[in-house]
């Protein structure tokens, strides 16, 4: 009797397991279906939070494509390389050979446009960024993050939020983040809430560190400084020109031979010459300050570069 007993409590705990396992599989095809219909109508936001759902109901490495297409979307690029990475390492051979190329692009391109954040402390701090939780510490490699754009950072241990913070890294960058220990946590105030303590992000400078020097600002400064000298000179020799012409003209009327040669053979060639080589230089030059100010607009959240010129066919190439 006893073993009949056995038999069917087993079987009803096999049922029970697969009942679950239906629900589950189902639950996870109502989201799926979710995400497609969030991310036909462009609501990208709630179609990866739908599919994530899905994989993990019911985790298959095929939805990582899915969520890496919504994030990326988002511009959210770090978790998108983290889903596409997940795609092709998990899909390997069974990925079609078209699919797998469209996502290795799409992986290359990504890359260019993403910083990371090295978080070091204590093993199981959970790290959260932008409100995803991206992994527990110790975490192997720096976590990829859109480059150049503010992200929100959060440390959590046991439910105690250890920092929370912003922070920002330029495409291409790593900066290392400290996680403070637990227990220098200050006590919470008379409201109760716990105030995080100010920890510094490495790569960003303090109030005590001086500001970075950004060669590009420095060099369009300088060089669209000398530009303006440089019409400032063609345009005095403008104002000289007219006056030795007017000098010229007089001696021509006089007649007056030597000053008339003077005035035609040296004295207004270089008049001529210094107006062409002050307003073309000038122009020129000022052109160019105004052009290394943008780039330096653009690029001042990336590495400080060095501005350098070199000789050219025709001229001077800057490099950067």
């Amino acid at each position: 009797m006893r073993p009949i007993i056995c038999v069917l409590a087993v079987a009803i705990l096999s049922a029970s397991a697969f009942e679950a396992r239906a629900d589950a599989e189902a639950d996870a095809r109502a989201a799926f279906q979710d995400g497609v219909k969030q991310f036909d109508a462009g609501r990208f936001q709630e179609a990866a939070a739908a599919f994530r759902e899905a994989n993990r109901l019911s985790p298959s490495w095929r939805i990582q494509y899915n969520i890496g297409q919504c994030e990326a979307a988002l511009k959210r690029y770090g978790d998108a390389l983290d889903a596409f990475d997940q795609y092709l390492a998990e899909g390997g051979d069974e990925i079609p050979d078209a699919r797998q190329s469209e996502v290795l692009a799409e992986v290359a391109r990504l890359r260019l446009k993403v910083g990371s954040v090295e978080v070091r402390g204590e093993p199981g701090i959970a790290v959260i960024i932008d409100g995803n939780r991206r992994g527990v510490t110790p975490v192997d490699a720096g976590i990829r993050v859109t480059g150049g754009v503010a992200h929100r950072l959060e440390l959590v241990r046991e439910g105690a939020v250890l920092l929370d913070r912003e922070f920002k890294v330029g495409a291409g960058q790593q900066i290392t983040v400290e996680a403070p220990e637990a227990s220098s946590s200050p006590p919470a105030s008379d409201e109760g809430a716990a105030q995080a303590p100010s920890t510094p992000v490495a790569g960003e400078p303090s109030a005590d560190e001086p500001r970075r020097v950004r060669p590009l600002f420095v060099s369009g400064i300088a060089v669209g400084a000398v530009g303006i000298a440089m019409l400032a000179v063609g345009g005095g020799f403008y104002g000289k020109g007219k006056g030795d012409y007017d000098d010229y003209k007089a001696a021509a009327a006089k007649p007056d031979e030597a000053e008339y040669s003077r005035l035609r053979e040296d004295v207004l060639p270089v008049d001529n010459a210094m107006i062409a080589v002050g307003f073309a230089a000038g122009g020129v030059l000022t052109a160019l300050g105004a052009t290394l100010l943008i780039i330096d607009a653009v690029k001042k959240d990336e590495a400080p570069s060095a501005v350098a010129f070199t000789p050219a066919p025709g001229g001077v190439a800057l490099s950067f």
